[in-house]
Parts: structure tokens; C-alpha cells; sequence
């Protein structure tokens, strides 16, 4: 029909349902080959628990299943679980996701900013340079190459 914007909505409402329905499309469209399925899948966690801190690890189940849309954006503190798990579903979890060895300036740094040195370790440089947004002070990030481990 010429449509090319479209999500499909497995129209269930409940972890149970939800759940086998995406398996059911993914498996449709990559197993079956059928085109209609291949299209972006959309959940709503909100409607599927009452309770607002289950509604992000009902969330991160569908996206053991599929890439994840929401329609309205949760809050950061609920959601930042989702983005971590959002960035890493296709990662090999042998090898550590790794940030490039640089200095990066946050919050508008400049000569007279500390320097905080961490480790290039995705996960945490993900949550330092979080925290050193949050705080609004100019600061030079440092990342040191230690082959993506924590230590």
C-alpha cells in the first residue's frame, strides 16, 4: 500500500502475552521470511504492570526479544537500565565494550577545570561522565586504554 512509516503492536497487554508475541514476529521474520513482520515493534510496560518500578525491567525483557521503542520517554533514573541494555544487545559478551582513549570536555571545560581520569571501560565512563553532567561543574574527562576492563 506503499506505507514505509509503520511499528507493529503485538496487542497484548499482559508479560505473558507480550512476550510470546514478539518471539512469534521475530521468528516470522527471520525464520519464515515475511516482509510484514520485519517492521519495528512497539510495547507499552506502562500498561502491563501498575507497579512504576516494574515497568523498566518489563521493558528490558522486551528487548531480549526486540530492538525497543517506547512511545512516551520513562524517567532517566527508571530508564537508564534500558539504554545500557539498548546499547549492548548486539555486543559480544566476551569482549568489553571499550570508550576511545581521548580527554573529553564536559560541561563547557576549559584551562581551569579539573581532570578526572577513569578507566575506558564503556559502563564506566558511562556512569562518571553521567554523574559529572549532573553536577553542571566544567571538567576534563581523561580516559586511560586498559583493554575495556574495570580495573
Amino acid at each position: 500500500m506503499g506505507i514505509k512509516d509503520l511499528v507493529l503492536d503485538p496487542g497484548s497487554r499482559t508479560l505473558k502475552e507480550t512476550h510470546q508475541n514478539l518471539v512469534y514476529i521475530r521468528r516470522a521474520a527471520l525464520k519464515k521470511k515475511l516482509r510484514p513482520y520485519g517492521y519495528p515493534v512497539i510495547t507499552f510496560p506502562a500498561e502491563e504492570a501498575a507497579d512504576d518500578m516494574m515497568r523498566p525491567s518489563r521493558g528490558g525483557l522486551h528487548h531480549q526479544v526486540r530492538r525497543h521503542r517506547r512511545a512516551a520517554r520513562p524517567l532517566p533514573e527508571k530508564a537508564y537500565a534500558l539504554y545500557v541494555l539498548r546499547q549492548n544487545i548486539y555486543t559480544d559478551p566476551q569482549r568489553p565494550m571499550q570508550v576511545a582513549q581521548d580527554i573529553y570536555p564536559i560541561n563547557g571545560a576549559d584551562e581551569n577545570s579539573p581532570v578526572l581520569i577513569t578507566t575506558n571501560f564503556s559502563l564506566t565512563y558511562f556512569i562518571v561522565s553521567s554523574e559529572v553532567e549532573g553536577s553542571k561543574v566544567p571538567t576534563w574527562l581523561a580516559i586511560v586504554d586498559t583493554d575495556g576492563s574495570r580495573r
